[in-house]
């Protein structure tokens, strides 16, 4: 029996810059042994090829995955709306030539993310590992058009450096401790293979067109001159043709990643404001810029600009400029005033009456002097809306029970009732009867048997809120008892609401009166006989009657045509017929504050008196 004999070896010409005894593929060479790192440099003009080149017989660092850039200098914190120079080097281990280094770079896909986490959550987690929210502030893959590469000469020839410009922005949501992380990879593509091309590729030249199944009905008199053609080609079962398998992309040796700390140079703020100026209202905005206080650094601020889309912005103060910057400490304030226009006066034009909310950008340049080598470059550009709307006119009932010694601008939907006093204890006078509100009144519920109710009229108008209270008709002492509150929103907008028991005050007329002194009597030595009865009446506290338990009770939000139900609890601590001085309610949107007056009585009686009457 004889040995099968092994198959010839088949000898290929080795490419050339490959070195002798090289068994393995060459892009899994180069994949494994590149280096990738990413330099953000100390230095803002800083000249790559020049350091390399000044460094050169120095002794390399391990501090970096690339030894020649180890040395360079890089920087401790990043700024918000920072233009980033950034340099990605990248380094092949592998002795090529010059055309087949070139024919690798060619392939070479290079990206660059930056991402912005939280970086007090990494620290949080010890044991398990939280998910991170991570926010993209920039990412791009590097082009050879735009973005060349850096030539460099001499032992660093073989090093590929890119350069380029990252915007720094704001995260979506604010974060704790913000860091950024600059994330740099590279990818070998497949090499181009050559593939035929034709010039139409739904007919293949010199190729046989298929049989035609609709050759009987040719001479067919119905179809006139028409010759029918189906090739079968299109009905016969085309088995599609098994492509070659495709290379897939390598990653280049190791992600270069590098985390910064970020911090805001300048904190910005835009207010407005309605200036009256006889009948025309004048919207100023009011543009806040303060230095941070992260560090012991001078920002100068080259220029401040506020534009509105269709409209105009007239700086009422002095702007500064690239000739006459403008230089600030960290906790340095600078405020600038901007007068805002709905109607662009160059060209005339006015927007529609409806559209009167318009975007407004501001615009801000600035530079951060670190060190005397080190001076970032900030541009912010961030933009909002303003509304030109005029503000509602003050509408005020014929007969409201509020008294104010200054009304405001606009008065909300909640209007004080009949029985009703304003939050500083002016009540309104009782020569006549008032009117009945159309914002806040007090309605009893369906007659309940067993419980009292507060008297009341019934709004017809339907705004407004509309309260009620009830109470059971007996309490005990030192029994809790429960008053339930009932809130209806007849109002067109969302309320919440604050129901606030205020302490009882002093009923107005308490005092001693004293007879008057008879005129034959000699005159005493002059005394002030009230003060001295109000010291005397000071020295002893006055017993509480009834205690609240609940001081504060938030309602809402409570939508319109919506109701609520809730409850107040008290204590009362001796007999007799208590009452409340009143109930207060407060709109939190507004701040507008009533008192509700007619509330239930109640009648507090011992418990054991009832027993033995019974």
């Amino acid at each position: 029996m004889t040995e099968p004999t092994s198959p010839p070896t088949i000898t290929r010409p080795r490419p050339p810059g490959v070195p002798h005894g090289h068994r393995r593929n060459l892009s899994t060479e180069i994949s494994e042994t590149a280096r990738l790192d990413v330099i953000v440099p100390d230095d803002s003009d800083l000249d790559i090829a020049a350091v390399l080149a000044a460094n050169e017989g120095a002794k390399p660092s391990i501090s970096s995955s690339v030894p020649a850039v180890a040395h360079i200098k890089q920087r401790d914190h990043l700024f918000y709306d920072e233009k980033l120079p950034v340099f990605v080097v990248l380094e092949i281990l592998v002795q090529l030539d010059d055309n087949l280094y070139q024919h690798y770079l060619n392939r070479l896909a290079v990206s660059l993310e930056v991402t912005a986490v939280d970086g007090r959550r990494q620290q949080q987690s010890h044991n398990a590992r939280a998910p991170e929210t991570t926010h993209v502030l920039f990412q791009t893959t590097i082009n050879e058009e735009t973005n060349p590469r850096i030539p460099l000469g001499g032992a660093h020839k073989r090093l590929a450096v890119w350069k380029l410009e990252v915007p720094l922005g704001h995260p979506k949501s604010p974060l704790n401790n913000p860091r950024v992380s600059l994330v740099c990879s590279a990818t070998l593509r497949p090499a181009d293979t050559q593939k035929p091309q034709f010039e139409d590729e739904y007919i293949v030249s010199r190729q046989p067109t298929g049989i035609n199944l609709l050759e009987p009905f040719v001479g067919d008199p119905y179809l006139g001159h028409e010759a029918p053609r189906l090739s079968a080609s299109r009905v016969s079962r085309v088995i599609p043709v098994t492509q070659a398998p495709q290379q897939s992309l390598r990653p280049l040796g190791y992600a270069a990643k590098r985390n910064f700390g970020i911090i805001p140079a300048i904190n910005i703020r835009l207010r407005y404001s309605r200036v009256p100026q006889g009948t025309k209202i004048n919207t100023i905005a009011c543009l806040d810029l303060e230095v941070t206080t992260f560090g012991d650094y001078t920002v100068t601020i080259h220029h401040v600009n506020v534009a509105v889309a269709g409209g105009s912005a007239s700086a009422l103060s002095i702007l500064p400029t690239k000739e006459d910057p403008m230089s600030c400490r960290p906790r340095d304030d600078t405020t600038v005033l901007f007068q805002l226009s709905p109607t662009d006066p160059h060209n005339g034009t006015t927007h529609p009456v409806t559209s009167s909310i318009r975007q407004l950008s501001v615009t801000l340049g600035a530079t951060a002097h670190i060190s005397p080598h080190c001076n970032p470059e900030i541009s912010t550009y961030w933009t909002t809306t303003v509304d030109f709307a005029p503000p509602p006119a003050p509408t005020f009932p014929s007969h409201s029970g509020i008294q104010r010694a200054h009304r405001p601008p606009s008065l909300s939907s909640i209007v004080h009732g009949a029985t009703v006093a304003s939050s500083g204890g002016i009540r309104p006078p009782q020569l006549h009867p008032p009117a009945s509100s159309p914002g806040v009144v007090f309605t009893p519920p369906p007659d309940t048997s067993g419980y009292a109710t507060s008297n009341s009229t019934v709004s017809q108008s339907g705004l407004g809120l509309t309260v009620t209270f009830t109470g059971p008709p007996r309490v005990y002492v030192g029994e809790q008892f429960i008053w339930s509150v009932f809130v209806v929103n007849r109002s067109n907008r969302t309320r919440k609401l604050a129901l606030i028991v205020p302490p009882k005050r002093k009923r107005a007329g308490e005092g001693k009166n004293l007879p008057p002194t008879p005129g034959g009597v000699p005159a005493e030595a002059v005394v002030e006989e009230g003060m001295v009865f109000q010291v005397q009446r000071g020295m002893h506290l006055e017993p509480a009657e009834l205690v609240p338990l609940v001081n504060d009770l938030r309602i809402g939000p409570l939508m319109p045509s919506a109701c609520h139900t809730t409850e107040l609890r008290f204590v009362a601590l001796t007999t007799g017929l208590l009452a409340l001085d009143g109930v207060r309610v407060v709109d939190l949107n507004t701040n507008e504050t009533t008192d509700c007056k007619e509330l239930p009585c109640i009648l507090s009686v011992e418990r054991d008196a009832v027993k033995a009457e019974a």
